[in-house]
Order: C-alpha cells, then sequence, then structure tokens
C-alpha cells in the first residue's frame, strides 16, 4: 500500500496560492523600485518649470522645496513619494533572493535610504535653518546607504545566481556613488563648482537611482523565472 499523498491536497494548494501571493508582491515591488526614477525625474522637471527664474545647471534640488520657493510641497512631496516607492523596492528585494546567492543586509539598506529620502522631503532644506540641517542629515543617512547596500548586495552575490551577472554593476554603482558624494561635499560649496553645482549634484543622485532601476527591472524578470 502506497503511503504517498494523492495529487491536489489541500497542502499542495495552499503552498500555490502562497507562491502566487508572493510573486504578486514582488511585482508590485518592482513596479514600485521602476517607478522611483522616473517619478522623481518628471516631477523634479515640473517644479524646476514653474519655479520662476529656476536653473537646473547652477542650483540644488532642493532649492525648489525651500521655504519661500513658488511651489515647494511639489518638490517635497517628490522626496516622499520616492523615497516611499524606493522603500517598497527594498522590502521586495529583501525577500526576492533565495538559495545560494543571498543579498545578506544590502536591501536594508535599500530601506533606509528610501526613508532617509522620504523624512527630508518633511524638512525644508533652506539654508541656516533647523529644517535645513535635519533635511541634510537625512539625505547623508541616504546616500550613506546607497553606498552600502550595492557593496553589500554584490559581496553576497553567488557566482551561479541569476543575479550574479550585476555583481560588477553593484560595485561600481558602490564605487561611483562613493568618489561622487565625497567629491560634492567637499567642493559643493566651492566657486569654482557654482557654476555646474545643479548638474553635479544631479549625476551624484541620478547614480544611485538608476542602480534602482536596474535592480528593480531585474526582479521584475526575476518573478517570471521558473
Amino acid at each position: 500500500m502506497s503511503s504517498s499523498k494523492p495529487m491536489g491536497t489541500t497542502e499542495d494548494a495552499g503552498a500555490d496560492e502562497d507562491t502566487t501571493r508572493r510573486r504578486r508582491l514582488l511585482r508590485l515591488s518592482a513596479l514600485c523600485g521602476i517607478s522611483a526614477p522616473l517619478v522623481f525625474t518628471v516631477i523634479l522637471g515640473l517644479a524646476g518649470a514653474l519655479q520662476p527664474g529656476y536653473n537646473h545647471f547652477t542650483q540644488q534640488i532642493s532649492e525648489l522645496g525651500y521655504t519661500g520657493a513658488a511651489n515647494p510641497a511639489i518638490q517635497n512631496g517628490n522626496f516622499i513619494l520616492t523615497g516611499l516607492l524606493i522603500f517598497a523596492f527594498g522590502v521586495g528585494l529583501q525577500g526576492a533572493f533565495t538559495g545560494k546567492g543571498t543579498p545578506g543586509r544590502g536591501p536594508r539598506f535599500v530601506i533606509i535610504a528610501g526613508l532617509g529620502f522620504a523624512g527630508a522631503g518633511f524638512f525644508p532644506g533652506n539654508y541656516d535653518s533647523w529644517t535645513g540641517a535635519v533635511h541634510g542629515i537625512l539625505f547623508f543617512v541616504a546616500f550613506i546607504s546607497f553606498i552600502l547596500a550595492p557593496l553589500l548586495i554584490a559581496r553576497k552575490l553567488g557566482s551561479e545566481s541569476y543575479w550574479s551577472r550585476l555583481r560588477p554593476y553593484c560595485q561600481a554603482t558602490s564605487i561611483a556613488v562613493t568618489v561622487l558624494f565625497l567629491s560634492f561635499l567637499l567642493l559643493g560649496s566651492q566657486e569654482a563648482l557654482s557654476p555646474w553645482r545643479g548638474v553635479f549634484q544631479r549625476i551624484l543622485v541620478a547614480t544611485p537611482l538608476l542602480w534602482v532601476e536596474v535592480m528593480a527591472i531585474s526582479l521584475f524578470r526575476a518573478v517570471f523565472r521558473p
């Protein structure tokens, strides 16, 4: 007499339902990550267009959210929305890796980066104000997290993992964000950088956001892998 369970048991159905639910949540998380850089770019362009005399080449992004700006709620809301999308992506990324190639603590720093981004939107970045100080601290946390996240993920990815092809890109992103961030901290206030301060900052912001985009697209594709 066979002791094996018949096909189509309640346990099997429950497992299939759990798998379907997990895939759906991962897909939603990936879409959040894919949307984050696009949403940030579009709203930033809109906020800049609505701010009289604003120059994307010379002025920093946070100036659009200053108290006294034409429409500070637009850019500050942009920080909050983008941060929440990154946060949701980090949660999904944390649950996406299985088997040998695991990300370790890397996705946790994606979550922290998202929270830092979102939190900064609640505090206008005006110079010489306590809200500006908090704004700066939160973005400092966000960028440190964007340095650590790809670095830690790259160190944990196995050579046979689906994600292993992104290992060099993760490493390069961590290095690039480190160099750009330190350069901006050291040289951002220098007069020589003044004509290009806005461009330099946008390159700094775009680098980790591009990494989020690439990783989110990879997560979305991974959901459909057998």
